[in-house]
C-alpha cells in the first residue's frame, strides 16, 4: 500500500443539521452557567436558529461554500484561526513531547544526533516515495494530508496574518539545521544525488560542532517567542540583508530543527525548557527536535499544520530506528561539509533580541509544570470495570474539578476527525450535566456507592456517545465556527446586517473560555508532554492513558501554582475513589 493511497477516497466532513448543532449547543453551555443565565442564552440560541433565521441563512451559504471549494469545507477555517492568531507560539499554541529513550544508548550526544538526523532523512524519502505505510484504525484508512507537512516547512511571520511554507520534495542536498550556543549550523543530511549520510558520518561532523569552542552566538531564533506581529516586523528587519534572509530560508528549507539543550538536568526540567525556553529555539518550526545532555529526546511541533496524532508518525519512526539493531544501508562514505550561519546584525537588533531574552526568561518564571506518574491501575483496570478509559478519566477529572474550586469551568478536549479528507479536530465538553451530577453527588451530597455508581455510568456512555459523534464529523463547535467565518466573509451579501447576538452571549463564551485544556495519547514511548493553559487563569492537562499505569502532566501560571497542585491531588484521590466505587459495585 502506498502513502496516499486511500486519500482520495476518504469521505468529505459533513455539515450537521441546525437542529442538532442547537441542542448540543444548549446541552454543552447549561452545566456552565447559572439558570438565570442559561435563560438568557436560551433566548439567544433561540432567535439564531428560529425557521428562516440567521442560522438558516449562514447554513445555506456554508453548504454552498462547501459544494464550491476543493476538499475539507473546515480546513480553509482552520488555517486562518492559526495563521491570524497573534499569540507567541510557544506558549500559544505549540504542543510538546518527550520521549522514553531507553533503547539507544548512544556512544555521545552526538551520536544520538546524528541517529535522529539520520532517521528523519529515512521517513522524508518514505514519504517522498509514498512508501510511508498509511496509517489505519480497524481497516479504515485515516488522513494522511498533513504528511507533507512534516519536513522542510515552517510557519513564516506576517503582520495581521502568517504564512505557511512548505518547500517542494526533493531528496537532493537536503540539511537539518542544529541550533546550539546561540548559533545555527546547516548539517547536511544527503548529498548532491540524494544520497543519505550515514550516521557514524553525521555524528563526527556534529562532534565537531559541538566541541569547538564557538563563541556564543545571538540565538536569533529568540524572537519566534515574541507575539506574532512583533516576530513579524523583526523578521522583515532581518530579511533585509541577503546574508539573513539566506539563513532563515535555509532554517525553512531544512528537513527540522535540532535544538540542543545544555540546561535541563531531569525530565521536570527538560519537559517545561521544550515548552517554554528560548534558548536554541526556533518554535516557527513545523518540527523542532530538542536533545538534552542527559540523551532524552524533545518534540516541539507547531500546530498550524500538523496535528498530535499525526506527529506520532514522525516520532514512532524516529523510535523505531534508534531501537533497532539492523545495520543501516550505507550509501555514501563522504563526510558532510557544515556550515556555520553567521547573521549580520546591527547594534539594535542585537539589543532587540538581548530584551527578547530577558522577557523569555520572565516567561520561563511565569509558567508552572508537574507531572504526575499515577501508578495505582491503567486502562487494564478501567476496562475491566467496563468504563471506556476516556470517559473514566474525565469523570475523575471533573470531580478533581469541582472538588477544587466549588464549580465546573468550560473543559476542553481535542478529537480527531482523520476519518475524513483533511480531517482536523473537533471539541468535545466533559464538563457535561453528567458529570456535574456526579461531582456534586460524591463532594456535595456524599451519596452512597449505588447511585453514585448509577450516575458514573450515566456520565460515561453519555461522554462515549460524544466521542463517537464528534469523531465521525457530528460535534456542533466547529460547525457553529463555520456559520460565523461564513457571516464575517457574506454578510452583506446574505442579509445580515448586525453581528448574530449568539457570538456575544455571555453563556456561549463561557463554554467558549477554555478553563481546562486538554489532549490526550496513548503510546508507552512518551514520558511526558505539555503544552500552556490556554486562558489566564486557566489549566493545560496532558494525559496519557498506559496499560498499567497514566502519565499526567498539568500546566498553570506560576501564581496558581498552589491550585494546580490541589487539582493534581484531588484528580489522583477521585481516580482512586471512582475505581473503589465501581469495585465495590460490581
Amino acid at each position: 500500500m502506498t502513502t496516499f493511497e486511500f486519500q482520495k477516497n476518504l469521505p468529505s466532513l459533513p455539515i450537521p443539521e441546525l437542529q442538532d448543532t442547537k441542542r448540543k449547543l444548549l446541552e454543552a453551555i447549561e452545566p456552565l452557567v447559572s439558570e438565570e443565565e442559561f435563560q438568557q442564552t436560551k433566548q439567544a440560541v433561540k432567535r439564531f436558529f428560529e425557521e428562516t433565521g440567521e442560522a438558516q441563512k449562514l447554513q445555506e451559504k456554508l453548504v454552498e461554500w462547501k459544494d464550491g471549494i476543493d476538499g475539507n469545507w473546515l480546513k480553509p477555517f482552520w488555517d486562518d484561526l492559526y495563521l491570524t492568531s497573534r499569540k507567541p507560539l510557544h506558549t500559544g499554541s505549540n504542543f510538546n513531547i518527550l520521549t522514553d529513550n531507553q533503547y539507544y544508548q548512544p556512544r555521545s550526544i552526538a551520536g544520538l544526533a546524528a541517529k535522529v538526523s539520520r532517521a528523519t532523512a529515512e521517513f522524508y524519502h518514505l514519504v517522498i516515495e509514498e512508501n510511508a505505510a498509511p496509517e489505519m484504525v480497524r481497516d479504515t484508512p485515516l488522513d494522511m494530508s498533513q504528511y507533507p507537512n512534516f519536513f522542510r516547512s515552517a510557519r513564516v511571520a506576517k503582520l495581521d496574518r502568517d504564512e505557511h511554507y512548505v518547500a517542494e520534495f526533493t531528496k537532493l542536498k537536503n540539511h537539518i539545521s542544529l541550533l546550539t550556543n546561540g548559533n545555527v549550523y546547516s548539517v547536511p543530511v544527503t548529498d548532491q544525488e540524494g544520497n543519505i549520510y550515514s550516521t557514524d558520518a553525521l555524528a563526527e561532523v556534529i562532534d565537531n560542532i559541538l566541541s569547538t569552542e564557538e563563541p556564543a552566538g545571538p540565538n536569533v531564533g529568540i524572537y519566534t517567542t515574541a507575539n506574532r506581529n512583533e516576530a513579524a516586523e523583526i523578521y522583515h528587519q532581518l530579511s533585509t540583508s541577503p546574508i539573513n534572509a539566506a539563513i532563515l530560508q535555509s532554517i525553512a528549507n531544512s528537513l527540522v530543527v535540532i535544538s540542543m539543550d545544555q540546561d535541563s538536568a531531569d525530565s521536570n526540567e527538560a519537559i517545561k525548557n521544550i515548552v517554554v525556553s528560548g534558548k536554541n529555539k526556533y518554535f516557527d518550526k513545523s518540527i523542532q527536535i530538542v536533545i538534552t545532555q542527559a540523551g532524552e529526546i524533545g518534540y516541539s511541533v507547531e500546530h498550524t499544520a500538523i496535528d498530535g496524532t499525526t506527529s506520532f508518525a514522525v516520532i514512532q519512526y524516529v523510535q523505531n530506528q534508534l531501537a533497532t539493531e539492523e545495520s543501516e544501508t550505507i550509501q555514501t562514505n563522504e563526510l558532510p561539509i557544515t556550515e556555520n550561519n553567521v547573521w549580520e546584525l546591527s547594534p539594535e537588533q542585537l539589543a532587540e533580541l538581548a530584551e527578547l531574552e530577558r522577557r523569555n526568561e520572565k516567561v520561563v518564571e511565569d509558567y508552572f509544570i508537574t507531572i504526575e506518574n499515577f501508578e495505582a491501575f491503567g486502562t487494564d483496570e478501567m476496562k475491566r470495570l467496563r468504563f471506556s478509559p476516556d470517559s473514566f478519566f474525565h469523570m475523575a477529572l471533573q470531580v478533581a474539578q469541582y472538588r477544587t474550586f466549588g464549580t465546573m469551568g468550560s473543559t476542553y478536549e481535542a478529537v480527531s476527525m482523520r476519518l475524513f479528507n483533511e480531517g482536523r479536530t473537533e471539541c468535545l465538553r466533559p464538563s457535561s450535566a453528567e458529570n456535574l451530577l456526579l461531582a456534586k453527588a460524591l463532594v456535595d451530597e456524599k451519596q452512597n456507592s449505588e447511585l453514585v455508581y448509577q450516575l458514573m455510568q450515566h456520565a460515561s456512555a453519555a461522554h462515549s456517545l460524544r466521542l463517537k459523534e464528534r469523531q465521525q464529523g457530528f460535534g456542533m463547535e466547529r460547525h457553529v465556527y463555520g456559520l460565523q467565518k461564513i457571516y464575517s466573509m457574506y454578510k452583506e451579501n446574505i442579509g445580515i446586517e448586525e453581528l448574530p447576538k449568539l457570538f456575544t452571549d455571555p453563556g456561549y463564551l463561557t463554554l467558549r473560555r477554555d478553563f481546562i485544556s486538554t489532549s490526550n495519547m496513548t503510546h508507552p514511548s512518551v514520558k511526558s508532554s505539555a503544552f500552556c493553559p490556554v486562558v489566564e487563569d486557566g489549566y493545560g492537562i496532558f494525559y496519557i492513558l498506559l496499560q498499567d499505569e497514566l502519565i499526567i502532566n498539568l500546566s498553570s501560571y506560576s501564581r496558581d501554582e498552589q491550585n494546580a497542585k490541589l487539582l493534581m491531588k484531588n484528580l489522583n484521590n477521585a481516580l482512586n475513589e471512582l475505581r473503589d466505587i465501581a469495585v465495590a459495585s460490581m
